[in-house]
């Protein structure tokens, strides 16, 4: 095994070219310090190379063999003398490790050419380069089917979820049904006649009938003001962190003092947040007495409705509302929209038996979920692995 410097096995050469060179509809990749190349009408490398990023996530390394342009501080190791893939491979094994702490730039970080010229690199025979790449690929593609098969049952939970959620507000999750002893304004005729037929014990009616519905309120402008935060004691709750919660609101970022609560106002713990700005109804409860934007409705329920049972309605509808929302930067829906949703509705004794068949499953389906999720986080690590075998003589 001999050891070699990178420029005695390749060429090390940079892009010339700088962002404004990217034309999505180009025929040639052009490779940045981003994550996935982009597109340009020219090129001016060829053949089996290994490009590396210079700036931005220095971790990176890509092999591509073919006609390629590179942006300006991106690294294009070419001629390479000894099998490309196997420099690539210890690249991918090696570059982020030996480059920490080795960049340079206070907010842009960096590597310099001095990076690759000490980049020192084991170098089998010929025949044990490809032995070892045929191996790594190898492993890597059993390991692409396995990711791929998670991803797959990923999607398959998600399609169990929408139709647990369908069959829940049609009443197929419960076997007896219970006769109503209210009387409310329901909905007849033409305004339901394009929706599922309900048991007959059941009734449509407007979500506005079920509870108070209002914008959360943030009137200052700016809406980061440092002076809406001063003393800051009353948690501020925005889109992201309905969206981030499981069933309950929290944890915040930020906190109104008086004067962002003046200009705000205080919704009480329990109250149902539903987002109808960016994140289009994701739902959660507010876990503590809480302050949020307009782009957030508070729902209160009243006596009629068992406050969990609109929860997952929403959720069911969510698919249905985010076509409400116009074709812009950012999506939206508003109040009128949340206030003439058409709930299926059943006995309150029935929603709660209802909620527990729903939770019943999509427990399970959670459980399954963070599994393949906890999986799927170990994927890197165990290419990771692969690689250090492969470069210690120990894969076989």
């Amino acid at each position: 095994m001999i050891i070699k410097k990178l420029p005695e096995i390749c060429e090390i050469k940079t892009g010339k070219k700088d962002a404004n060179h990217a034309n999505k509809e180009g025929k040639y990749r052009f490779y940045t310090c981003a994550s996935q190349y982009s597109m340009c009408d020219t090129f001016s490398f060829s053949g089996e190379c290994v490009i590396v990023p210079g700036n931005g996530d220095i971790g990176l390394v890509f092999y591509y063999n073919g006609k390629f342009e590179a942006y300006q501080r991106t690294y294009v190791l070419c001629n390479i003398k000894i099998n490309p893939k196997y420099l690539y491979y210890h690249m991918l094994h090696k570059w982020r490790y030996i480059n920490s702490g080795k960049q340079f730039g206070s907010t842009v970080k960096y590597v310099r050419m001095a990076n690759f010229t000490s980049y020192e690199i084991p170098v089998p025979p010929i025949a044990e380069q490809e032995r070892i790449v045929a191996r790594i690929e190898e492993l890597f593609s059993q390991l692409d089917k396995a990711v791929e098969t998670l991803k797959i049952i990923k999607e398959q939970l998600a399609v169990y979820q929408q139709a647990v959620l369908k069959a829940a507000f049609e009443g197929k999750l419960t076997t007896t049904h219970v006769n109503l002893d209210v009387e409310l304004t329901w909905l007849y005729d033409e305004k339901i006649k394009q929706l599922p037929i309900l048991p007959s014990e059941w009734r449509y009616i407007n979500l506005s009938e079920l509870g108070d519905l209002g914008r959360g309120k943030s009137k200052h402008r700016p809406r980061n003001a440092a002076i809406l935060f001063e003393n800051g004691k009353y948690p501020f709750i925005q889109t992201g962190e309905v969206k981030a919660a499981n069933k309950y609101v929290e944890t915040y970022s930020n906190m109104y003092g008086e004067f962002g609560l003046q200009q705000s106002k205080l919704w009480p713990k329990g109250t149902l947040c539903i987002t109808i700005a960016a994140n289009i109804a994701e739902t959660a409860f507010l876990g503590m007495d809480a302050c949020f934007p307009d782009s957030v409705v508070g729902f209160t329920a009243n006596e009629y409705v068992f406050p969990e049972y609109v929860r997952y309605f929403i959720e069911a509808s969510k698919i249905r509302l985010s076509a409400y929302a116009p074709a812009t930067a950012q999506k939206n829906i508003n109040l009128a929209t949340l206030e003439n949703l058409v709930v299926p509705y059943c006995a309150l004794t029935e929603q709660k038996i209802i909620v527990q068949q729903i939770e019943e499953r999509l427990s399970i389906c959670d459980n399954i979920e963070k599994t393949v999720d906890v999986i799927l986080q170990q994927t890197e690590a165990m290419r990771q692995s692969i690689l250090k075998q492969a470069f210690e003589g120990e894969l076989v």
